[in-house]
């Protein structure tokens, strides 16, 4: 759905130039949720971000030079920053594109350099993006890009005193066998989709079909988040654990391998705000247990919820996450 320029105009005026540009993908990042070693990872990232616009960017290049490993890195400057890195990286080529075309300089030279192909290229891009073409976007606007800085904190997705801690545990090699669909954490996509791959999974038939099965070991449900590309794509799994018995191919199946884990508990919730509470674990997670933490994401594993009969009723609901881990340093 398309936004005319006249709504830029009233955000800008109700935000104030810099939390306008700040909410439209130039992102400044602020002292009081960036603690520990992450928080230079991601200052010098962004800092190398803003400085190499015109040049071939991707999330392996980023990651190595901040030594972590892509997964680790992509997940934590998710709810860090609110978007995946690549999303983070066009939306700022977009924003410099038009104010440099702003300034009156040949829209087709501009885009060039910023990594488009064509101008028709560039501007769906920015329709996607803002929902407006570039010519009504500079025509209703005074675009100016103010510095980064860290005198401004944009990412607030962590609310209130949000504080837990996990259980350390040792877990054997095991088998899931389910559904798994492709998503992606672009414009935070992925906490759309999951929510809904969930709902189709309970009303369509194969919930109960998958626990008709003659493998399955147990019914707690595992929800899984498969290994992520540079563009912030995985695969999501619905599964259970298998008992060894042969598994049909109408089934998604994969092999967790044995792993360190801490075992976070997410608060009680109803029915209404289950979702968002394990959301807010998550985040809470990556951008403030792991950074203090003496753990570090071990990405030879991979993360997931666990679902039993603790979230069944209407009230009380729990899940547990499980974030695979290796000590500092190791």
């Amino acid at each position: 759905m398309g936004v005319n320029p006249f709504y830029f105009e009233r955000k800008r005026k109700q935000f104030g130039n810099n939390k306008f540009f700040a909410y439209y993908g130039i992102i400044f990042l602020g002292r009081r949720l960036i603690m520990g070693s992450f928080k230079e990872a991601i200052l010098d990232t962004l800092e190398y971000i803003e400085n190499n616009l015109k040049t071939e960017i991707t999330l392996e290049q980023l990651a190595r030079r901040v030594n972590y490993s892509k997964y680790h890195f992509a997940r934590g400057f998710i709810f860090y920053v609110g978007t995946s890195i690549m999303d983070y990286v066009n939306t700022r080529r977009l924003i410099h594109a038009i104010s440099e075309i702003k300034t009156g300089k040949k829209a087709s030279d501009v885009i060039y350099d910023y990594g488009f192909a064509t101008l028709t290229g560039f501007t769906k891009a920015f329709k996607r993006k803002f929902g407006t073409t570039p010519s009504q976007f500079k025509a209703s606007l005074d675009i100016s890009i103010p510095p980064l800085s860290l005198n401004y904190l944009i990412y607030n997705n962590i609310k209130g005193d949000f504080l837990m801690e996990p259980k350390i545990i040792s877990k054997e090699k095991f088998t899931i066998a389910g559904f798994a669909f492709l998503t992606t954490t672009k414009n935070n996509q992925n906490f759309k989709d999951i929510p809904q791959f969930w709902e189709q999974y309970m009303s369509d038939g194969r919930l109960e079909k998958l626990h008709q099965e003659p493998f399955v070991k147990n019914h707690a449900e595992y929800g899984a988040c498969l290994p992520m590309d540079e563009n912030g794509n995985f695969k999501y799994f619905i599964g259970v654990e298998t008992n060894g018995m042969p598994i049909p191919a109408t089934y998604d199946v994969y092999e967790v391998n044995s792993q360190s884990y801490a075992v976070f508990t997410t608060p009680k919730a109803n029915n209404d705000n289950f979702s968002q509470k394990i959301q807010e674990t998550w985040r809470f997670i990556y951008a403030q247990w792991l950074p203090n933490s003496p753990y570090v994401f071990d990405s030879a594993g991979i993360d997931f919820e666990l679902y039993d009969q603790r979230c069944y009723s209407d009230e009380n609901k729990v899940i547990d996450i499980y974030i695979p881990i290796k000590p500092k340093n190791k």
